[in-house]
């Protein structure tokens, strides 16, 4: 039930911020059918109806004439319309609170980084403190080229990033169920949190 009252204000959101406009309704309407349904409904009529392959006959030469002519068109249509896309601006800020809406899921799941603990054993602090500050550069695009840490503290930060990785993850794909984001700005969260767990492969 929260799931569906979370889309339906995501779809309402989208339509108010969204709106179609003219040049939308019209790039529509120049990608509609032309005809694909006329001859599916003609073939049904009944074949002992008067005229039918007369109707039939219509039917698909108005959806071979229409079907060519609007479809390779269509892109010369839209290219016209102008259509302007979210600035960079816009796009960061959208995947930033992709991104903090994430991390607030992780903690909501898995509570905060101080209070975790690795085999019934509470973590050294100091190792909370470095996962927090590695997780920072992934949202700035940047490298944490800080030295790495002993051998027991990298093993305590791996598991830790692991778990709020994994968390973080299963926090965007809900967040896709729901749609309340681009689907560039999905794919890009994502992304960065492959690229994320690479590494922290590649640093265990």
């Amino acid at each position: 039930m929260q799931r569906r009252l979370a889309q339906g204000k995501a779809d309402l959101d989208f339509r108010e911020n969204e709106q179609l406009g003219a040049r939308g309704g019209l790039v529509i309407a120049w990608a509609g059918m032309r005809g694909a349904i006329t001859v599916a409904a003609a073939q049904t009529i009944p074949e002992d109806m008067p005229h039918r392959s007369t109707i039939v006959l219509i039917a698909f030469l108005v959806a071979a004439a229409t079907l060519p002519g609007f479809g390779s068109t269509l892109p010369a249509v839209i290219r016209r319309m102008h259509f302007t896309g979210p600035s960079r601006q816009e796009k960061g800020e959208e995947l930033m609170s992709l991104m903090q809406s994430a991390v607030q899921s992780a903690v909501d799941e898995l509570g905060p980084l101080k209070d975790q603990t690795i085999d019934g054993k509470p973590i050294d602090p100091q190792v909370a403190e470095r996962t927090l500050q590695r997780f920072k550069p992934m949202f700035a695009g940047e490298r944490d080229d800080r030295p790495r840490p002993s051998s027991d503290a990298r093993d305590q930060l791996t598991e830790l990033q692991r778990r709020y990785l994994d968390a973080m993850r299963d926090a965007v794909l809900q967040e896709q169920s729901i749609g309340s984001y681009r689907t560039d700005t999905y794919t890009t969260a994502l992304a960065l949190l492959d690229a994320q767990q690479s590494r922290l492969e590649g640093f265990h």
